[in-house]
């Protein structure tokens, strides 16, 4: 029995059902990693010049370790290093520690912020930060989030989560708002007739900006949702945008959307 069967043992006693996919973790090399490449290459041209047998050895380990630089992907040492897809959750595997399995009903919320990479010049030349993406997890039974970093087809994963849990997240959002007649989320909250924002002075009441002035909802670079508003004459003043950091930000934009539509 492979690996991957093993897995699908405990999967099936957690009652996650069929297998649908596989997720790898492998972490991507930093650039002072990637100058293992002269050496290799000076290993390949001292063995083509001497032709001596003695050089087999290290050119052939040079050739192994560029085969890795090239593919520029090694698993890590620790933490979770492969991600299964079930018909009804996840499975986790660690890499010295039992398999982890979490139902969808069990997953509150998830977030995905994507790959970055910021460039500095300096007088020394140029410095490079790489921000990698991440995937964060929100068990739904209080325990610590789990952070997905360097997972091959992350964007793919995400999607799958997001999806499976988008109903029953879709469900308690509107059944927040018909029993509270609003949706609080962080500073604003959602309305049957509009937005509302704090006012910029604490002393002031917040304002509610209807329907008619949103111009624009999307999803940001950053995975939080942009509001985009237009002035109208005789209207409430509030900011032209606001920016509403939310996980499933795709599922609260299209609550609002949907709000939005069910008003006008």
């Amino acid at each position: 029995m492979g690996k991957l069967e093993q897995y699908d043992t405990v999967a099936d006693r957690k009652g996650l059902g069929e297998r649908w996919n596989v997720y790898r973790v492998r972490r991507r090399l930093r650039h002072t990693e990637w100058l293992v490449v002269p050496y290799m290459m000076i290993a390949v041209v001292a063995y083509v010049l001497l032709k001596t047998p003695l050089l087999y050895v290290p050119v052939l380990a040079a050739l192994a370790v560029g085969t890795v630089v090239g593919l520029r992907r090694i698993p890590p040492r620790t933490g979770i290093r492969l991600i299964l897809v079930y018909e009804n959750g996840l499975l986790f595997v660690h890499t010295n520690a039992y398999p982890v399995t979490l139902l969808w009903e069990d997953v509150e919320a998830s977030r995905q912020v994507y790959e970055q990479s910021d460039v500095k010049f300096r007088s020394g030349g140029i410095e490079s930060t790489t921000k990698y993406g991440h995937l964060t997890i929100w068990p739904s039974d209080g325990k610590p989030p789990i952070v997905l970093m360097h997972v091959l087809r992350q964007s793919e994963l995400a999607s799958t989560i997001e999806e499976e849990i988008r109903p029953r997240l879709f469900e308690s959002l509107n059944a927040a708002l018909d029993a509270n007649g609003e949706v609080p989320v962080g500073p604003v909250a959602v309305t049957r007739t509009g937005i509302r924002f704090p006012a910029a002075d604490k002393d002031r009441p917040p304002v509610l900006l209807d329907w008619s002035q949103l111009k624009e909802t999307r999803i940001s670079p950053t995975s939080d949702v942009l509001l985009r508003f237009q002035r109208q004459t005789g209207a409430p003043k509030g900011p032209s945008s606001f920016v509403v950091s939310v996980p499933n930000a795709a599922v609260f934009r299209d609550f609002i959307e949907e709000t939005r539509g069910l008003a006008e």
